[in-house]
């Protein structure tokens, strides 16, 4: 299926769900939709042939959303894996892969060949994880595409799931009693210091890290230990192997 319109082109590749490395696996398949940010030429027969016939493919040139008229990529529906090759129209457009409409999809991009791209270099600089050389893309991309959707689905729920959150219950449903108990200042103290240095502990699993962390040093964290009673969780240990 074609789509002309204002030098916008966009053209979907839809076959019939198959996965072979998936149900030999005793994996259900589930389709994905992949964005490839280019128009596809006859170079690009072995990524096609790769990617078989499991999956939406849908192949765009993104720097055409440039041009006046030109339709909203949001048209294209939820992207599970967005492909882009690092040239400057693409970079210029990563923030409409951010928009939530598009389904918030993994990354990845595309370089040159040369091991010492200047691309390659300044994407990963910039945090991106995944930046495949082109000649490897239709080695690598496959095998992995179930596990990029399955970051990109995850983060949809975890997305939803935040925006549904409920809010906080109110302060006098967590103290029935309006009037706050009376407390001495010492025994608030003692209480904050405890609850917050157990917490330590049970974050960073040893009391030098936990240390560390609270910013004293490593005898006088001990010591507030000792003198809260306080004792560290160590893990059971294990007997000789028999």
């Amino acid at each position: 299926m074609g789509l002309e319109r204002s030098g916008f082109s966009a053209v979907e590749y839809d076959w019939a769900p198959a996965a072979p490395l998936l149900e030999a696996r005793g994996i259900e398949p589930a389709s994905l939709h992949v964005l490839l940010g280019w128009s596809i030429d006859a170079g690009d027969r072995s990524l096609m042939q790769a990617l078989g016939s499991r999956d939406r493919i849908t192949s765009i040139d993104l720097a055409a959303l440039a041009q006046p008229g030109a339709p909203s990529i949001v048209a294209l529906g939820p992207i599970d894996v967005a492909v882009l090759r690092a040239t400057l129209s693409p970079l210029d457009r990563i923030r409409l892969l951010q928009d939530p409409a598009l389904g918030l999809p993994e990354i990845v991009f595309v370089v040159d060949d040369d091991p010492g791209s200047p691309e390659r270099f300044a994407l990963e600089g910039c945090g991106f994880r995944y930046v495949v050389a082109r000649s490897e893309l239709p080695r690598w991309l496959p095998p992995v595409l179930p596990r990029l959707g399955a970051l990109t689905r995850a983060r949809r729920i975890a997305a939803s799931a935040s925006e549904s959150r409920p809010p906080p219950p109110p302060p006098a449903r967590l103290c029935p009693d309006p009037r706050p108990s009376r407390m001495t200042l010492h025994a608030a103290e003692t209480r904050f210091r405890e609850t917050y240095l157990r917490l330590l502990l049970a974050e960073h699993g040893s009391r030098r890290r936990a240390a560390e962390a609270a910013g004293v040093p490593y005898r006088s964290f001990c010591e507030m230990l000792r003198k809260l009673c306080i004792s560290p969780s160590r893990p059971p240990a294990r007997g000789p192997v028999r």
